[in-house]
């Protein structure tokens, strides 16, 4: 019997159906390890995106991340204090690589559109340079009690704290800001945004 099996498998089925097979266990693999990096992914206690104008090494973010981990914890409740910006390089001159702007410009706006960063931390003139400006609307940082860049109430100088002269932006004005959206009724601010307000807080030496 086993004899019989084994000539049917070999011969038949594993000659006719091999390159099926094979590509469902290799798609079964890859979702699996798909679903697995999804349900075990850390979330950022407070999601921001750090914003410049050239590529930047991974740790450019590393003083930051340190300083808000220690300073607020698990924001979040979910076991873990983590915190780890994301930084795009919104370089959009005829220089660049057209292949980069795209990316990185689809990249910054698909985090806006998903709602899943409040807090912008950018170079003075980055935002300026970028065609969809116009379309990002920011917190009034003076109605939270938040001291704000001269007649610029959407943002806040930032360029002293400790953990932002650590990125290495010499000689630039580096600035905060808060994105102004909002699903909850009569205009209440989402958890993410009360978060951010309370980083740019720390930043500019305001008690949160």
């Amino acid at each position: 019997m086993f004899a019989r099996f084994r000539h049917w498998f070999v011969n038949v089925f594993w000659y006719h159906y091999r390159w099926p097979v094979l590509g469902c266990i290799v798609a079964a693999a890859l979702a699996g390890s798909m679903i697995h990096s999804f349900v075990t992914r850390k979330q950022p206690d407070i999601p921001y995106m750090m914003i410049g104008i050239g590529p930047r090494p991974d740790i450019v973010t590393e003083a930051l991340d340190e300083f808000l981990a220690e300073r607020f914890g698990d924001l979040n409740s979910d076991g873990t204090v983590y915190y780890k910006g994301d930084y795009i390089d919104l370089d959009v001159s005829e220089t660049a690589d057209p292949q980069m702007v795209q990316a990185n410009t689809t990249r910054f706006a698909g985090t806006l559109a998903s709602r899943a960063c409040a807090l912008l931390i950018y170079t003075e003139g980055t935002l300026d340079l970028y065609e969809w400006q116009d379309s990002l609307v920011y917190l009034d940082l003076t109605q939270h009690g938040i001291r704000a860049d001269g007649d610029t109430p959407e943002r806040a100088d930032v360029t002293d704290h400790p953990a932002i002269v650590s990125a290495g932006f010499s000689g630039i004005r580096i600035f905060a800001g808060v994105v102004a959206y909002s699903d909850l009724p009569g205009g209440l601010l989402s958890e993410q945004q009360l978060w951010a307000l309370d980083a740019i807080r720390a930043l500019a030496g305001e008690s949160p």
